[in-house]
């Protein structure tokens, strides 16, 4: 009785077995027949272990494929690439891909464009071409830009550059004009040490002079005048302003002992407006006018005088 019953099981599990299949392979003839995506998604649904499983995921990579290259954008290969990542077809892609993506650097014609382009293809059959053209366009973005930052920022990438000597030249320019807004000796001196020739160290040597008509030293405070007039008519209007700017706001003050007499000790007070209007009273040049001579006439006279300070405790 038991042997009769597992005949009849095995025979039931073998017919089952055999309908399976057959209706795994008329799925299988169905998807082939209809060749689409949704029909070999469909099957793999189903069907993820079967027999013909491999060959439906190649199917349906190659129908993945062919429809990127109908579209044949960017974007499109870039899908395809993000769900099959290896292997022949994405190497196809890549290679669709990488002129598409090169047109599309060069439509933009930006440093980050093409750098995206040498980021997805290090090797690529444009990277060359995409370097050179990286380094023109971020040569006119720094320029645009024009701050010291991005100058610095080029210089220190692209020392070779056929675009770096211009870049240098810039970036002098643009400390020459900080400096004159500033007027910090130590900054001043910090570019002449970088840059002790040419027409900028000519400007910042003006520079230099005049910050140090503000120095605590009487010495240089006395140099820097006498320079500033021989060099009178290499000074531009911005110069005779900054000069001007001095006599008129300038705050700092000198005190020198003078001399002791009786119960009082005498003074001499200097303003850093003094030296100003030494200078501009002497120096030759078309920017100083009467006007400003007429000033600093009054500011010299203001910007020293004596003084006298009681001794301590004396009535």
């Amino acid at each position: 009785m038991i042997s009769k019953l597992n005949h009849w099981v095995l025979m039931v599990l073998i017919v089952l077995l055999a309908a399976g299949c057959a209706t795994m392979q008329n799925r299988w003839k169905d998807a082939q027949s209809a060749n689409s995506i949704a029909a070999y998604d469909a099957f793999l649904n189903r069907y993820s272990k079967g027999e013909f499983a491999d060959e439906a995921r190649a199917r349906l990579e190659a129908l993945y494929l062919q429809k990127a290259k109908n579209t044949n954008t960017i974007e499109a290969y870039q899908r395809f690439l993000e769900r099959y990542p290896h292997g022949k077809p994405a190497d196809e892609a890549r290679k669709l891909m990488d002129p598409l993506l090169f047109e599309d650097a060069q439509s933009k014609n930006t440093s980050a464009a093409y750098e995206k382009y040498i980021n997805t293809f290090p090797t690529g059959k444009y990277v060359e071409k995409a370097k050179e053209m990286k380094v023109n366009a971020l040569y006119i973005e720094t320029i645009e830009t024009d701050t010291v930052r991005g100058y610095e920022d080029f210089i220190q990438k692209y020392p070779d550059s056929e675009h770096t000597d211009d870049i240098l030249e810039r970036l002098k320019d643009e400390l020459i004009e900080a400096l004159l807004e500033n007027l910090a000796e130590e900054l001043i001196e910090k570019f002449l040490e970088r840059f002790p020739k040419g027409k900028h160290a000519d400007r910042a040597n003006v520079l230099k002079y005049i910050s140090q008509l503000k120095n605590p030293d009487e010495k240089l405070r006395l140099n820097a005048s006498r320079q500033l007039v021989k060099m009178g008519k290499d000074l531009n209007r911005p110069d005779i302003k900054s000069i001007e700017s001095i006599m008129k706001k300038g705050t700092e003050s000198w005190r020198r002992y003078l001399y002791k007499r009786s119960h009082c000790t005498w003074y001499e007070k200097t303003s850093v407006k003094y030296y100003a209007a030494e200078t501009l009273l002497n120096i030759k040049s078309k920017y100083v006018t009467s006007e400003i001579q007429k000033e600093a006439k009054v500011a010299k006279r203001k910007g020293k005088y004596k003084y006298k300070v009681d001794d301590p405790g004396w009535v």
